[in-house]
């Protein structure tokens, strides 16, 4: 975990165009709530079109963990964005 708190992707985040989806676990045990809440709106903030969507009771890697409900919120978004 220390490797990926050290990357700094904001400096070139705004660069992303296309819509993005921000998916957030919510019972992830390495995060603290409100930091990754603060983290997740600075992203959103930064991005040029971006979606956060919260998944109650999952942790990290979310896809390996709860795959049905990750699957559903990336099928939901981009059905919504029409990619």
């Amino acid at each position: 975990h220390h490797v990926v708190a050290a990357y700094a992707m904001e400096t070139r985040i705004g660069r992303v165009r296309q819509p993005t989806l921000v998916v957030r676990a919510t019972a992830d045990r390495f995060a603290a709530p409100r930091a990754e809440a603060l983290r997740a709106e600075a992203l959103r903030a930064r991005l040029h079109d971006a979606r956060i969507v919260d998944v109650e009771g999952g942790g990290v890697p979310l896809p390996d963990q709860m795959p049905e409900a990750f699957a559903a919120v990336v099928e939901a978004f981009l059905a919504n964005d029409g990619v």
